[in-house]
């Protein structure tokens, strides 16, 4: 695996632990919008899709 790999490996588990805490926490503060908080928050991140120019 080449540095590259790893590194964008990294980021991205690190944006999946994120996301995973800010869902934990829109779920216990706004329960009303945590669907819709954390599906945009989702998209705007962009986990697990490649970005543009991206693989």
């Amino acid at each position: 695996m080449t540095r590259l790999r790893r590194l964008r490996a990294a980021a991205e588990h690190d944006l999946l632990a994120f996301h995973g805490l800010a869902a934990a926490w829109c779920t216990a503060q706004l329960p009303e919008l945590a669907p819709e908080l954390t599906g945009a928050l989702a998209r705007a991140l962009a986990v697990g899709t490649a970005g543009p120019g991206g693989s």
